[in-house]
């Protein structure tokens, strides 16, 4: 396994991902087991954001270093450590939780709506979504969110995208769909009838076209049901270094 350091900007501090080329398939349990026991901590939303930001607008001089997470969006997945918890048809308060997977859990780990509801007490609100003081709990209510197609500048409005990123990581990816030729997409349980748990992930393209790579070129944002296969071939797996400030 390959290891680099990649050097970002988060809210103002620095901070510091370590770029673990994988050489094999590993499942989400595994790839959090690997990072947590190497003393990393497992990127949220806001993080990934400003890994993002880095990869996008970097001195061109030094893009090389950065090359691995843009080929990795372009052509992977990034996976984000938070779970989504889909309950859009409750009848008192539909809409999306997103929970930070701090300890890599994943889908084994028991959801209850009262217990996200408590941590939700006083939480601060931003566009209709709200926020635990730690930051660690968000939830979109269903009039926030928008499935399908949307517009680029849409984005930052979006409710399952601001709680994925955060406030001021929605900005941020809102700046990089433009990117990318196609409106980005987002993913999500409009039509589920009962609260369903997914394993974030955002990539920029479903497309293998090698000669006309525009033919799908969009930001994506969705969650996975499964726990299978997190990564495949050598593409990076990434993990925060105790380096740098991370919340």
């Amino acid at each position: 396994m390959d290891k680099k350091e990649i050097y970002a900007r988060h809210n103002g501090e620095d901070m510091y991902f370590e770029d673990h080329g994988l050489h094999k398939k590993i499942t989400y349990k595994e790839a959090c087991k690997l990072l947590l026991d190497k003393g990393l901590i497992l990127p949220d939303g806001p993080q990934i954001a400003s890994l993002l930001d880095t990869a996008y607008n970097e001195n061109p001089k030094t893009f090389g270093s950065y090359y691995s997470v843009r080929w990795t969006l372009w052509k992977s997945k990034i996976r984000i450590f938070n779970i989504k918890i889909w309950n859009m048809m409750s009848e008192t308060n539909p809409g999306l939780y997103v929970v930070y997977d701090n300890c890599g859990e994943g889908l084994s780990r028991e959801f209850k709506v009262n217990e996200l509801e408590e941590k939700l007490k006083d939480a601060d609100t931003f566009n209709g979504v709200r926020f635990s003081k730690d930051r660690y709990v968000r939830f979109a209510p269903k009039s926030t969110i928008l499935i399908g197609e949307l517009p680029k500048e849409s984005l930052k409005d979006e409710g399952s995208t601001i709680a994925t990123f955060g406030v001021e990581g929605v900005d941020i990816m809102s700046k990089i769909s433009k990117n990318f030729f196609c409106k980005p997409t987002i993913f999500g349980g409009n039509d589920i009838n009962s609260i369903r748990a997914e394993i974030s992930a955002i990539t920029g393209t479903q497309c293998d076209c090698w000669v006309n790579c525009l033919c799908d070129d969009r930001l994506q944002l969705y969650g996975d049901m499964g726990e299978g296969d997190l990564t495949f071939g050598t593409y990076p797996l990434f993990g925060i270094s105790r380096k740098g400030k991370t919340r």
